[in-house]
C-alpha cells in the first residue's frame, strides 16, 4: 500500500501467486533439476521441449546438436487471464508455444483468433527485428514456453554450421 499500487494490480498479483501455489504447491520448478548432470539436464530439456522446435518451421534444418542445446533455453512462463503476453508495436524478440491454456490474438484489422495448447506464435521475430502487429492476451491461466532471440543466437554462434534457416 505504501507503493501506491492500484487495487486491480494487487488483486492480479495475489491471483497469480494463488494459481502458482495451486499448480506447483510451492515447488520452484525452474531450479528443480539443477543438481542433475548437464547431459541429463539436456536430455530432459529435449524430451520436454522438442515439440516446441518441431512446430517451428524455422528450426526444421537445425542440426541435432543445435536442437539439443536450444531446448535448454526454452523456459515456461505463467500468464493469468487477461494478462498481455505480446503488445502491438513492441519490437519482437521471442517465440511462444502454448503448453497449457488459451490465448486470443487481436490483429490490426480487428480479427480475433483464439489459440490453444500446441500453438506457436511469434517465431518470425526470432529471425527478423520487426514490430509486433497483434496483441496477444491470455484467456485462461496459461503456461507458455518462451524462447528468446538472444538465447537462440547463443546456440547459433556455438553451432554455426547447423543453423538452417535461422542464419
Amino acid at each position: 500500500q505504501d507503493l501506491n499500487i492500484s487495487k486491480k494490480v494487487q488483486e492480479r498479483v495475489v491471483a497469480y501467486y494463488e494459481y502458482l501455489w495451486l499448480t506447483t504447491e510451492g515447488v520452484n520448478t525452474q531450479g528443480i533439476f539443477k543438481d542433475l548432470p548437464v547431459t541429463l539436464q539436456t536430455e530432459l530439456a529435449l524430451s520436454i521441449n522438442n515439440k516446441v522446435l518441431e512446430k517451428a518451421e524455422v528450426f526444421k534444418d537445425l542440426s541435432a546438436g543445435s536442437k539439443r542445446m536450444l531446448t535448454t533455453y526454452i523456459k515456461p512462463v505463467f500468464f493469468m487471464p487477461d494478462q498481455v503476453i505480446i503488445n502491438k508495436g513492441d519490437v519482437g524478440s521471442a517465440m511462444y508455444y502454448i503448453h497449457r491454456g488459451k490465448v486470443e490474438a487481436l490483429s490490426e484489422d480487428g480479427v480475433k483468433v483464439v489459440l490453444e495448447e500446441g500453438h506457436l506464435f511469434g517465431e518470425v521475430t526470432l529471425v527478423y527485428n520487426i514490430l509486433r502487429t497483434t496483441v496477444v492476451r491470455a484467456i485462461t491461466p496459461c503456461v507458455i514456453c518462451v524462447l528468446e532471440r538472444q538465447d537462440m543466437n547463443k546456440v547459433l554462434n556455438y553451432y554455426p554450421k547447423g543453423t538452417g534457416q535461422c542464419k
